[in-house]
């Protein structure tokens, strides 16, 4: 549900007469479909199919935690439509956010645990990287790239 509302966002800014506009920075939020490598990065077992080949053998020659064996569409938009770098997970070490994250991580689910929890699918939730969760990072994360105190 979040890719499809960053997606459509997304297609919509492209979509839009040209007019001159320039992007500092993306900040992507997600599941599966446009996770980074946050799975892998946040210390899930590394049994796990993204963390071998042939996931990212296509573009990068290595696994990437990607649910890819390349880029992801969030890179295409990132890269070649606004000229920016591929987004690091955010959860990366080391790595500089200055000009976007990615916070998907797959198995993110739009509502949090507890929701599936008191109908009895808990164990249907393998991961705590819902939405909720994701934009969390994000507020954690602001005050460290951004000048303000407010983080904007």
């Amino acid at each position: 549900m979040a890719c499809l509302v960053v997606a459509l966002v997304l297609a919509a800014t492209l979509a839009a007469p040209a007019v001159a506009k320039e992007y500092a920075a993306i900040f992507n939020f997600g599941d599966s479909l446009v996770d980074a490598g946050n799975l892998v990065v946040d210390g899930i077992p590394d049994h796990l199919a993204t963390a071998k080949l042939p996931y990212g053998m296509t573009y990068f020659g290595y696994p990437t935690g990607r649910c890819s064996d390349g880029r992801l569409v969030v890179d295409f938009i990132a890269a070649q439509e606004l000229g920016l770098p591929l987004l690091p997970p955010s959860k990366a070490k080391n790595a500089t956010f200055h000009r976007g994250a990615n916070f998907a991580i797959t198995g993110a689910t739009s509502l949090d645990t507890p929701f599936f929890v008191a109908r009895g699918l808990g164990k249907t939730v393998w991961n705590s990287g819902s939405l909720h969760t994701q934009i969390k990072w994000f507020q954690d994360m602001k005050p460290k790239i951004c000048s303000s105190p407010q983080g904007w």
